[in-house]
């Protein structure tokens, strides 16, 4: 893929001498008149001079060491400090240069060809950090830091296809590395295919982890796929029976299929789990309302309304429940007791919008034509001074106990 920008690269590269990069000077070779060139010296100056942050005469010292022929064909050591050490002075072409000069003498060092990626990175070079990278590859195929880079300039060049290539072959080195499946998974929604996918592949290979069986699952619940969502939830309970959020998901699937009575199961024990929640209590009564429940989703609520977090919200749907059970049960006409049931929700919504609840208000004002009258009292319950739905009257007036376990009382009007 890079074999024409190679030829171009390295004769382009290394028909420059240092001299492009640095003034031209002459240093003294031998400093002891000795006939020799002190080689060892110039290095040993070099290397101390990087171990004390001096990075300017770390440079000289190997300059000179070039200048005076000093270089070891095994020394790789010299150009990697060099190149170093322009980078530390904010001198990255000339880096790039000491890179590309010790790579020229020795192709196969992977530390110089590292040093060489990062460094084209910093210049924007996406060929260049590519071909580097590339040759990192060839070297060593495993090597995942490189295909760590290589994703990352692909991605700053949002060139999602190619990161896509390089993430596969990083999972197929390391199947469960979490940073490459994310990779993926923002690759595949930046080209605009389906995450889920990602999502089903991060969890099939690792069938115990809840996270990824839960993005999964809640991927699949956007979709609408709720059954095949459901049948993940029931695995990840097998390891994570209590874990509130997978209880949440699974209700959540059993409800967008219509089986709520099968969800109700799973808020139930939320709710002894999450007991200081009160949406999930909310939650679970509104589940209630929706499949007949009334007796059951009243006591969630009244557990909502005693944690005192959020009464305006909590008496506004214990009204919702009442209002939802006189419908439930009401006969062809309002009776007497369905009135003491509206009676008892106008109660709940007027507490709801006393405690802040604004909305409240529309839904009291409401019923204001189904609450019990003065008349409905004289007709009906004249003796008493309070009554409750749960009274035998009641049954025996409505010739049902539907409201036999509500036991709070209405005063009359009279």
């Amino acid at each position: 893929m890079y074999k024409y920008f190679l030829l171009y690269f390295l004769i382009f590269n290394f028909s420059f001498t240092y001299e492009d990069y640095e003034e031209v000077f002459e240093p003294q070779c031998d400093m002891d008149f000795d006939g020799e060139t002190d080689c060892s010296l110039f290095l040993s100056f070099a290397s101390t001079n990087w171990k004390g942050k001096d990075y300017r005469g770390c440079v000289d010292q190997y300059k000179t060491a070039i200048y005076c022929g000093c270089e070891i064909e095994n020394d790789k050591k010299m150009y990697r400090y060099l190149g170093r050490s322009f980078v530390e002075l904010g001198l990255l072409d000339s880096a790039s240069w000491a890179f590309g000069k010790g790579l020229k003498k020795n192709p196969n060092d992977e530390v110089l060809l590292e040093y060489a990626a990062w460094n084209a990175g910093k210049l924007n070079n996406m060929q260049e950090q590519l071909y580097y990278i590339e040759r990192l590859l060839e070297i060593n195929p495993k090597n995942v830091r490189a295909l760590e880079r290589m994703n990352e300039t692909y991605k700053k060049n949002e060139m999602y296809e190619e990161q896509l290539r390089i993430l596969e072959v990083w999972l197929s080195i390391d199947t469960e590395n979490k940073k490459a499946l994310s990779e993926k998974k923002i690759a595949y929604g930046k080209l605009g295919k389906d995450e889920v996918e990602i999502d089903k592949e991060r969890w099939s290979n690792d069938k115990s982890n809840l996270q990824y069986g839960l993005d999964y699952a809640e991927g699949l619940i956007e979709k609408n796929e709720n059954d095949l969502a459901i049948d993940v939830c029931k695995e990840l309970l097998v390891y994570n029976s209590n874990d509130k959020r997978l209880l949440k998901v699974i209700s959540n699937a059993y409800i967008n299929s219509y089986q709520e009575s099968m969800a109700l199961q799973y808020l139930e024990k939320l709710g002894d789990i999450d007991n200081k929640n009160i949406n999930t209590f909310l939650d679970i009564a509104d589940v209630c309302i929706a499949i007949g429940e009334f007796k059951k989703g009243y006591n969630w609520v009244n557990k909502a309304i005693a944690l005192k977090t959020s009464p305006g919200k909590s008496y506004f749907q214990r009204a919702e429940l009442l209002v939802a059970l006189v419908e439930y049960n009401i006969n062809d006409e309002i009776d007497f007791c369905d009135r003491l049931v509206y009676d008892l929700a106008w109660e709940d919504y007027n507490t709801s919008y006393e405690s802040g609840y604004l909305n409240a208000k529309v839904y009291k004002d409401q019923l204001e034509d189904f609450v019990t009258t003065k008349g409905d009292w004289f007709l009906n319950a004249e003796k008493f001074n309070e009554l409750s739905p749960s009274s035998n009257d009641c049954s025996n007036l409505k010739g049902s106990d539907c409201y036999k376990w509500l036991s709070r009382t209405v005063s009359s009007k009279r």
